[in-house]
Order: C-alpha cells, then sequence, then structure tokens
C-alpha cells in the first residue's frame, strides 16, 4: 500500500523570470525583492473568494467583526512535510517540526493564516497561533506511517479542546485510488485520540475521484462501524459548488470548499518576488477545500471560547452538516456542505455582537 501528501492537484508552474538574490529591503514599508525593487508585492485579498460573505465566502464578514472572531483564542497545527518558514506572509510558527520547504505547505498555511499586513493575502484565522508538524517522506511504507502518526501525537499533546489541526495525508487504497489516511489503523487511532480530548480534526477526502462508501474499503468509512470523530472535506467547482471530478465523495464527508482557483501563498503563478514572495491563484483539489473547512471552524471555535463555551468536535460536525450550504450537482455524490459561519455562529446561540 502507498502513502503520498495531497501534492496530486496542487499547481507547480511558476511563471518564468529572471531570479536576483533576494534582497529584504523595504518600500513604502512593503517588503519587496530586489528583482521587484518598483514594484511591491500587491494586496490579493480580493481575490480571496472563499472569504467575506456566505454564500460565497465562508462568512468572514461576520466573524472577524466579533471578538475572538479572527481565531485569537485558538491554536492550529497543519500535519504535511513542510514549508517556507521565511515567506514574508506567513505566521510566525509556535511548533516548528519542519524538515523539507514545500509549496504545498505554504499554501496551505496562506490559506489558514496569512498575516493581515497590507500585502500579499490575509489567511482565515490569521490571529491564531501557528504549528507545523511535519515529517519526511520516507519510501519506506512503515517509516512513513510512523512519521505521520509521531506528528499526530505531537499535536494532540500540543493542542487543547477548540483547538484545530488540518491533515493532508493520503493512501492508494485496496482498488488503486487514492482516499484518506485515515484507513490505515494506526492513523485511525491516534485520530480518533485527538478528537477524544476535543480538538477538531479537519481531514482531506483525498483526490481519488472515488465513492467511499464503495464495499471494497470493509465499511472502514462506514460511520456506523467506526469514526475518528474528524470532519472528512471534499472539493468543489467555484462557478455553482458541483464536486469536482476527482474529489472523493459518500456518506461520510461532512463538508466541502473550493478545489480551484484558490489564491494562496506559494508556487508564483499569481506573483513571483523571489522565493520568499511567491504567491499562486491556482491552488486546487481537497488541498486547498480542506484549509478553507478548519480556517471557518477556527472561527467558530474561537468565537465560542471568547463566550465562554466549548463546542466539541462532533458537534461542530453536525452543525456544518445542518447549517451548510448545499452542494450543486449530483447530490447522490455526496461531498457535504459548504460552511456559512454565520448560521453556525446562531447555531450554537453565539452572540453576534
Amino acid at each position: 500500500m502507498k502513502i503520498f501528501i495531497l501534492f496530486l492537484f496542487a499547481n507547480f508552474s511558476l511563471i518564468a523570470s529572471e531570479l536576483a538574490p533576494l534582497d529584504n529591503t523595504q518600500l513604502d514599508g512593503i517588503p519587496h525583492s530586489a528583482e521587484y525593487n518598483h514594484k511591491p508585492t500587491p494586496l490579493f485579498s480580493s481575490k480571496q473568494v472563499y472569504l467575506g460573505a456566505s454564500p460565497v465566502g465562508i462568512g468572514t464578514d461576520i466573524a472577524w467583526k466579533l471578538r475572538g472572531g479572527k481565531g485569537e483564542n485558538v491554536k492550529i497545527i497543519d500535519i504535511e512535510p513542510g514549508l517556507n518558514e521565511k515567506h514574508e506572509d506567513l505566521p510566525k510558527l509556535f511548533y516548528s517540526n519542519n524538515p523539507i520547504s514545500t509549496e504545498h505547505g505554504n499554501a496551505v498555511m496562506g490559506i489558514l493564516g496569512a498575516r493581515d499586513n497590507g500585502f500579499g493575502i490575509t489567511g482565515i484565522a490569521h490571529k491564531a497561533k501557528f504549528g507545523l508538524a511535519g515529517f519526511i517522506e520516507e519510501k519506506n511504507e512503515v517509516m512513513y506511517l510512523n512519521g505521520v502518526v509521531k506528528q499526530i501525537q505531537k499535536a494532540r499533546e500540543l493542542l487543547s479542546p477548540g483547538d484545530v489541526f488540518v491533515i493532508l495525508t493520503y493512501i492508494e487504497g485496496p482498488n488503486g485510488f487514492f482516499i484518506m489516511s485515515e484507513y490505515w489503523p494506526d492513523i485511525f487511532k491516534e485520530l480518533k485520540a485527538a478528537t477524544d480530548k476535543g480538538i477538531h480534526c479537519v481531514q482531506a477526502a483525498a483526490n481519488g475521484g472515488t465513492n467511499l462508501d464503495n464495499w471494497q474499503y470493509r465499511g472502514l468509512f462506514d460511520r456506523k462501524v467506526r469514526d475518528s470523530g474528524c470532519i472528512i472535506v471534499g472539493s468543489a467547482r467555484v462557478v455553482d459548488k458541483a464536486r469536482i471530478i476527482y474529489s472523493n465523495y459518500g456518506s461520510i464527508v461532512d463538508a466541502f470548499a473550493y478545489g480551484e482557483s484558490v489564491v494562496t501563498t506559494g508556487y508564483g503563478d499569481l506573483f513571483n518576488g523571489g522565493p520568499n514572495s511567491l504567491y499562486t491563484q491556482s491552488f486546487e483539489g481537497t488541498s486547498s477545500a480542506t484549509p478553507i473547512v478548519a480556517g471557518a471552524v477556527a472561527l467558530v471555535s474561537s468565537i465560542a471560547l471568547q463566550q465562554k463555551k466549548l463546542i466539541t468536535p462532533k458537534e461542530m460536525r453536525e452543525a456544518i452538516r445542518i447549517t451548510g450550504i448545499e452542494q450543486g450537482g449530483y447530490k447522490t455524490e455526496n461531498i457535504g456542505k459548504f460552511p456559512n459561519i454565520g448560521a453556525m455562529l446562531k447555531y450554537f446561540n453565539l452572540k453576534l455582537k
């Protein structure tokens, strides 16, 4: 059985440019690279369609006006190989096990926590505390699994009830399609231990284009058989919220977000200001959808904690299923609901002022 990180549908293209050594000088208070010394990093937040009002965005327009509504009360850990901690727009990490810099990690962390600094993008939960639980992508499957398990354990140790972690690893299933990592018993055990502690786990459904209710998965994605407590995320098109063809689907999938044309940090096809100033408009798949959902979860949890309420992982998952926006396309290919923060806050009877 093979295990992979969710890089498959992330955009790897870069705009060609003549790169000079990076120069951390300033222009009007905005960092820029020497080769762009006449052109500071622009502000791209208007292109982040997942921000802002429902139903197009997840509802940050409501959350960001509330105390705790920018993630101030939660910690978020991303579990994947690594990211570039020198990127101009990414937050300082409170925990970093970061063996390798990857554009995928940059893109995920940007969606979640890019700083609100007047340039680049703005992360959904940009005032949260962030960690990176990285691991080496070993060719040996046992070593790879052990690395992932170890970082889930570390995240569980560092996080408290109400906090959030995002897991973006996946495996090749018995029928050759890519499926989410909780299929593997050791990973399932650790995920369940985390949610039992009260930590919100947001897990990518993976980019296999397969029905997770298929009999070949032996009922391991049937919550009547077992339940990790995680929120499982599929991906959809921007124009109609219909399932993207490569997104997995099934009864276990709770939520979806955009799996195409997502603007975030990394790669460089939107803007290339040097190795620490790359931005993309093409992040894709459940890799982009999962941190969008995780961001919504983090904001709701943070607002609840501000109001002295603790939402359990299963309560949060149920709230998304009840209050979220319906998917487009074939409803038989279930990818859950699109988070609506305003509706979730009302569901939990949280104050909106």
